[in-house]
């Protein structure tokens, strides 16, 4: 088999976590050294990281949802060393229980989002089509020169290169699968006149290396995203969140003999049941309520997208497995930008079940996004319905009214969204673009 791998170099020194039936160890051509971090995302150690935030959760999440006798504003919440009963507003927003609350919420919401992203991520990158090339792949630039090796890739580009020298002029343009790549720092010196760090290449940019001996390349980022080098394959071995990011990029052989990311992958899936149940019964027993009136309160953004977190989650989850994964499915479909694929998994979920008002408010977003402002707003008047605090769809059906040039409408939900979530991303401005819309047309209102 191919062999166990090694980087390192200077204070780096990092072992591969994947078991390999032979024991030698290569270090990376040119034995590069971690000068910096300036490489942040995969992590080699999902395990470790999950564990460090379920941990920190578990020591902090003490709150529990209102009980029969509580009466129409109060809510209880259980801290260490007893109970505390407070009412909604009485509760000074400096005391240690509020802040504990809100310290609660920011650690259970590292773990939703731990889990969430990492699998909508792995969902997102286990469709390959018109994908080419693989993870830890080195390559050659057809149009500059230089080597890279292969640390991700989008089926379509994430930023806008219409003005990008290297796009201008290829026959799909932008219109096709683009590759985060490490370059080699010598022919970054020799061929583009300095170092370089990520590059972000068109695939049609990129051939494969026909010489083994060529595609061991070196830079200093190298160690951040692989584990070493394969001089089996001739390939980087990605580290392990890469690994679990992309399934389908990895040679099936050594997946089998991947202990850790075989555990990864279990625990993240059964974690994910287990927290979609949980938001489940949690919401059903009306933690919304006391959510929402922290969110109400919250004296800083970090604080209130703490409890947006969760709050979201709660929206989100649902008993049907299949919806869960309709819904799953449209989130990956919407960040790759593909709306119409987004709208049909929505659209099979309400199928299923057409009084789930996080998929109405989600339908109403994608709307808004397509420019399909009329449908955005029966959408989103669909999920206020069924959910009349929504403060998402709330500020969909101000977007989608302000699409419609029905000004004066959009800002009463633009200002009720604020007052549902004084913190709400992107309202405030969109309501300050609307009140200029009305003041060039004579229609200010009153102040």
């Amino acid at each position: 088999g191919a062999p166990h791998v090694r980087a390192q170099g200077g204070d780096a020194a990092v072992t591969a976590q994947r078991p390999r039936a032979a024991t030698e160890r290569r270090p990376f051509p040119g034995g590069e050294e971690v000068a910096h971090a300036s490489l942040g995302g995969p992590g080699r150690e999902m395990m470790s990281s999950l564990l460090k935030l379920t941990q920190r959760a578990q020591r902090l999440a003490w709150w529990r949802p209102p009980g029969p006798s509580d009466d129409q504003h109060a809510f209880e919440a259980e801290a260490v060393g007893g109970e505390v009963e407070w009412r909604e507003g009485a509760l000074d927003a400096d005391s240690r229980q509020w802040r504990t609350a809100f310290g609660a919420l920011h650690s259970i919401g590292e773990v939703v989002e731990f889990v969430a992203s990492n699998v909508a991520e792995r969902a997102a990158k286990s469709d390959r089509a018109e994908v080419l090339f693989s993870i830890g792949q080195v390559l050659r630039h057809k149009k500059f020169g230089f080597r890279a090796a292969v640390f991700g890739w989008e089926r379509r580009p994430q930023i806008d290169v219409s003005g990008w020298d290297g796009v201008a002029g290829l026959p799909s343009g932008a219109a096709q699968p683009f590759y985060k790549c490490v370059p080699d720092m010598a022919d970054c010196i020799s061929l583009l006149g300095g170092p370089r760090g990520v590059k972000y290449v068109a695939q049609e940019n990129l051939e494969p290396l026909q010489e083994a001996s060529q595609r061991a390349i070196s830079h200093e980022l190298l160690p951040q995203v692989f584990d070493g080098y394969d001089d089996e394959t001739g390939r980087f071995v990605p580290v392990q969140q890469l690994r679990y990011w992309y399934p389908q990029d990895t040679d099936p052989a050594t997946v089998e003999d991947d202990v850790p990311l075989a555990r990864a992958v279990h625990t993240i899936e059964r974690l994910q049941v287990l927290l979609n149940a949980h938001a489940h019964e949690a919401r059903q027993a009306g933690l919304l309520r006391p959510l929402r009136a922290l969110l109400r309160t919250a004296r800083c953004y970090e604080d209130a997208f703490a409890v947006e977190r969760v709050i979201v989650a709660l929206m989100v989850a649902h008993s049907n497995d299949m919806l869960m994964q309709l819904m799953q499915q449209s989130g990956a479909a919407a960040q790759r930008n593909e709306l119409d694929v987004a709208v049909r998994a929505l659209e099979q979920a309400l199928e299923m079940d057409p009084l789930h008002a996080e998929t109405w408010g989600m339908l109403s977003v994608l709307h808004v996004r397509q420019g399909a402002f009329q449908r955005a707003l029966e959408r989103a008047d669909e999920c206020l319905q069924l959910e009349p605090q929504h403060f998402g769809a709330m500020a969909a059906r101000g977007s989608a009214l302000r699409g419609l040039r029905r000004y004066d409408e959009a800002l009463s939900s633009f200002e009720s969204s604020l007052e549902l979530h004084p913190w709400c991303p992107g309202v405030a401005t969109s309501l300050y673009k609307t009140q200029r819309a009305l003041a060039l047309r004579g229609q200010a209102r009153p102040a």
